[in-house]
């Protein structure tokens, strides 16, 4: 019987979901400044690095994100250096769970903006690409961006690289981000 990665991977991620708690795991850190702040729309892979098998999500994250993301009774202000880009990770099967923070943006782009992608590379079990949507200086306005988030700020995506199985990430000038969102 030939079996398949993916398919062994399925299998993992399906036992993993089994042994999820009904009344919430804390994926962030225990501090009430870490707790701070919603977080939203995930995405999850798995690796294997230092003999370790981890599980990692990435997710929209406003923890500590008040300087520069602010609510009015009306609206929504983003400013430059806003990044709803983090992560946590696990490395006992998701009984516990270890902040990995959020990224800020790199040079010549405003904002981390959102909807998460994560994935392992096929070569290299340990190395983990995450991705952010992203709003490139050139179109993001100096005094920030109130309301609705379009194309008329949004303006491509920023990739990042963990070496260690998504424990950290490479930051500049590893981040890369391209423009190639069309509105």
């Amino acid at each position: 019987m030939k079996v398949s990665m993916r398919g062994i991977l399925f299998l993992v991620f399906v036992a993993c979901l089994g042994g999820c708690a009904s009344s919430g795991v804390r994926v962030t850190g225990g501090t009430d400044a870490e707790s701070l702040g919603v977080q939203s729309e995930t995405a999850a892979t798995t690796s294997f690095s230092g003999g370790v098998h981890r599980i990692i999500v990435a997710y929209n994250d406003e923890t500590n994100s008040q300087a520069t993301i602010q609510y009015t009774s009306s609206t929504r202000q983003v400013l430059h250096g806003a990044s709803l880009m983090g992560w946590s990770y696990s490395n006992d099967d998701g009984v516990t769970w270890k902040y990995g923070g959020k990224l800020t943006p790199p040079s010549e782009w405003a904002v981390l903006w959102g909807d998460p992608g994560l994935t392992t590379s096929r070569r290299n079990y340990g190395m983990v690409f995450m991705s952010n949507l992203a709003f490139p200086e050139a179109k993001f306005p100096a005094g920030g961006h109130s309301g609705y988030v379009d194309a008329s700020v949004a303006g491509g995506a920023c990739l990042f690289r963990s070496l260690d199985g998504g424990v950290s990430s490479r930051r500049r000038p590893s981040g890369r981000c391209c423009g190639a969102i069309r509105g």
